[in-house]
C-alpha cells in the first residue's frame, strides 16, 4: 500500500466528513491517485485525525477554562453562602410545615450539587497522579509481605 500525501489525505477526511462511506472513499482515491487503499487504512486516517483535533481541542479547553477558572469558583462560593443562608430557612420552614418540606429537599440538594461541582472544577476530586503510583507501589510491596508472613510455616 502507499503512502497518501497530504493533499490526498485532505480530501480523504472531506470525502469522510460528507458522509462517504469508507469503501466509496477507498474507490474514489482508486480512481483519482490510482493509490489502492484499504477501508481499514481510511478509517486509520480519519482516527488519526480526530485524535489531532482532539489534543488541539483539550489544549484550547484547557486554556480558556484555566482563564475563567478563579472567577467560576467565586461564583460558585457565593452561591454556596446563599444556599446556605436559604437552607437554614427552607429546613425552618419544613420543620413548621411538613406538607411543604418538599422545597427544603430542592435547596439542600442543590446545595450539595453546587458543592461538588464546585470540587470537581477546582480539580480536587482528581488524584495526584505520581502519589498515586506511589501509594499504588506500596499497597502492592505491603500486600506482598503479607502474603510471605502468611506462607512461611
Amino acid at each position: 500500500m502507499a503512502k497518501l500525501n497530504d493533499q490526498a489525505r485532505d480530501e480523504v477526511l472531506k470525502l469522510l466528513a460528507r458522509g462517504q462511506s469508507q469503501r466509496a472513499v477507498a474507490e474514489w482515491v482508486k480512481r483519482h491517485y490510482g493509490v489502492s487503499i484499504s477501508q481499514p487504512a481510511i478509517a486509520k486516517i480519519a482516527k488519526s485525525a480526530r485524535t489531532v483535533r482532539a489534543d488541539v481541542a483539550k489544549v484550547v479547553i484547557r486554556d480558556k477554562v484555566a482563564g475563567a477558572l478563579t472567577g467560576d469558583l467565586d461564583v460558585l462560593e457565593q452561591q454556596v453562602r446563599r444556599l446556605k443562608r436559604l437552607t437554614g430557612k427552607a429546613f425552618k420552614h419544613a420543620l413548621k410545615y411538613p406538607r411543604e418540606s418538599q422545597s427544603f429537599l430542592n435547596i439542600s440538594r442543590e446545595l450539595r450539587e453546587t458543592i461538588e461541582q464546585r470540587i470537581k472544577r477546582s480539580g480536587a476530586d482528581e488524584p495526584d497522579e505520581p502519589l498515586l503510583g506511589l501509594v499504588d507501589w506500596l499497597g502492592q510491596a505491603l500486600n506482598a509481605s503479607r502474603t510471605e508472613e502468611e506462607s512461611d510455616p
